[in-house]
């Protein structure tokens, strides 16, 4: 048992060590690091592009303790493989994604006025597409 918590926790840290490099490239801004970094929904690793490294360390706190099910400061397999089950995951993804929402609806409002009239819907996206790949949205 003591084996396979070990053989774990440095998996994790290889992991956590990967994630750094490429949290670091996204923080520089250099497009096509990583997954989620190209134009599209992807997993929100485009957002942290503006963040300072202690709010993506922060963020990545927030991750960790989101997917540690029984909150013993460790993940096992069952806890990785199996977040998406997890109601802790599921509403740190959810509170993530609404943030997204959020930005992206204030990008879009340009007059704002609480209200996206089809006018700035189409020059919102308009303008994302002229972009082109990796563009950031808002």
């Amino acid at each position: 048992m003591k084996r396979i918590l070990l053989t774990t926790t440095a998996a994790i840290g290889v992991a956590v060590l990967a994630l750094s490099a490429i949290g670091g490239a996204v923080a520089q801004g250099q497009p096509g690091q990583g997954p989620g970094m190209g134009y599209g929904m992807g997993g929100g690793h485009h957002m942290m592009r503006d963040m300072s490294p202690e709010d993506i360390a922060a963020r990545r706190a927030e991750m960790f303790k989101a997917m540690d099910a029984n909150s013993d400061g460790t993940l096992t397999q069952e806890e990785y493989t199996n977040r998406e089950k997890s109601p802790t995951w599921t509403a740190y993804r959810d509170a993530r994604r609404q943030e997204r929402h959020n930005e992206r609806f204030t990008g879009m409002d340009t007059n704002k006025d609480g209200s996206i009239s089809a006018d700035e819907f189409r020059a919102y996206h308009d303008q994302l597409r002229s972009k082109g790949p990796g563009a950031k949205r808002q």
